[in-house]
């Protein structure tokens, strides 16, 4: 529904997060897989994943390298920060997804950014869950305006308003961490 384009349009700057999928897949092969493969005395299935995990951190690590500096932050995320980042709010056994998320929004935060939208489809359980989990997340950073907004594959009658109202609160937002500043 060309959400990048409205709020660019709207006068934001948009930073996605990126990569999530492969911090996921690194974080379940590091604690899943090599991990229980050695609790089970698998010691070629460990190896095997130890090593998958290592070519996939080396290859993210040479694409982030191409980033500019000010992308870096919004790199792959380690498993040790991703773990201690989110075990206030849910154990990271629960769903490796959501942890990531979770981290990657507070960082997000703590990076200065005024507004975070949390877009999910079909009104997707991980999506629903993501908006109270969030929230307790973002507690810390005086009411960092959030639009969660589900996308069903239906004309949104309503998303323009939303995106404007958001926007509004993105900015005041901003003035209030401005003036903070000063």
């Amino acid at each position: 529904h060309d959400l990048i384009r409205t709020l660019e349009e709207l006068g934001a700057e948009v930073k996605i997060h990126g990569l999530t999928v492969l911090n996921c897949f690194t974080l379940f092969s590091d604690h899943y897989y090599v991990k229980n493969r050695i609790k089970e005395k698998k010691p070629i299935s460990a190896f095997y994943y130890l090593m998958r995990n290592q070519w996939v951190k080396y290859c993210t690590q040479r694409a982030e390298a191409c980033l500019g500096e000010e992308l870096r932050p919004f790199g792959i995320l380690d498993v040790p920060t991703i773990r201690r980042e989110c075990q206030n709010l849910i154990n990271y056994d629960i769903d490796p997804i959501l942890a990531t998320l979770t981290t990657r929004v507070r960082r997000f935060a703590e990076q200065g950014v005024c507004g975070i939208c949390n877009l999910f489809v079909l009104n997707c359980m991980l999506g629903n869950i993501m908006v109270p989990i969030f929230k307790s997340a973002l507690n810390p950073y005086r009411n960092l305006p959030i639009l969660n907004a589900a996308y069903d594959g239906q004309k949104q009658t309503n998303m323009l308003t939303r995106i404007e109202a958001f926007m509004h609160q993105a900015g005041l937002y901003h003035e209030r961490l401005r003036y903070d500043k000063e």
